[in-house]
């Protein structure tokens, strides 16, 4: 009988010693629904888990982040299923973009979650340009077939002047100054790519 009970337990301390590792970060996008009509932009929630004990201090997309053209970036990829001749347009913009913030930064608690798209508006209406322009025009999405969608996110970059990025104007306060650039030591490097989303455009 002893001669069982060590063959039954032996699967589990194999499984034991072969245990995944933990993830402390992991980010899950999610779509309002599966099916759209037409030229009908998805509505896509990005949310960023901190699974670790420890806090992150990180930075919601900015004007700029879609294109990476400045730091965090934050963009998404869409290929349509079966089509390889299928592009995103681009509409164009200016070369302008709006400069941080300290209010840009959030803390993210141990086990809470971080929205990158989390909206200002109405004290931040400058920030719908922190919104990826391919859910932003109806023409990436005008023909029936699947898409798989997938977002990317990082922070690695140690010089604050990429996180600035490019505007026209006066410079902030000395003090503003000095407190963003506080709050951009502590930022957590970190780069993640979220679960793949696949979504369908039905007629």
């Amino acid at each position: 009988m002893r001669r069982i009970l060590l063959l039954l337990a032996l699967p589990v301390q194999l499984l034991a010693q072969h245990k995944l590792p933990e993830v402390k970060y992991r980010c899950i996008i999610s779509a309002d629904k599966e099916i759209y009509q037409p030229g009908e932009i998805p509505r896509i929630i990005v949310e960023i888990k901190n699974n670790s004990t420890e806090p992150l201090l990180l930075a919601k997309a900015l004007d700029g982040s879609d294109i990476k053209w400045r730091f965090p970036y934050a963009f998404f990829t869409i290929i349509k299923i079966g089509d390889t001749s299928y592009t995103t347009h681009f509409p164009g913009r200016c070369g302008n973009l709006n400069d941080i913030r300290p209010d840009d930064f959030v803390e993210v608690k141990p086990h809470s979650t971080f929205y990158p798209y989390q909206v200002h508006y109405p004290t931040r209406p400058d920030n719908i340009y922190a919104f990826d322009y391919r859910f932003t025009d109806p023409v990436n999405f005008s023909r029936p077939g699947k898409y798989l969608v997938r977002f990317y996110y990082s922070t690695r970059e140690d010089d604050f002047k990429k996180w600035r990025g490019r505007f026209y104007g006066r410079e902030p306060d000395p003090i503003v100054y000095q407190e963003m650039l506080g709050l951009f030591a502590k930022v957590s490097k970190l780069e993640i790519e979220s679960n793949k989303l696949i979504i369908e455009v039905k007629e």
